[in-house]
């Protein structure tokens, strides 16, 4: 990357938006953080 000039890498992860047959973070991540991820930033 510093041959090339690159200053910054960018990397966009989708693992909040996907559906799950079961639930994998606990409460607190499926029903406050995953909806706000969703809706507010996604």
């Amino acid at each position: 990357m510093h041959g090339a000039g690159i200053k910054r890498l960018v990397c966009v992860s989708s693992s909040a938006v996907g559906p799950h047959r079961e639930p994998l973070g606990g409460f607190i991540f499926e029903k406050i953080m995953q909806p706000y991820v969703v809706n507010k930033l996604g």
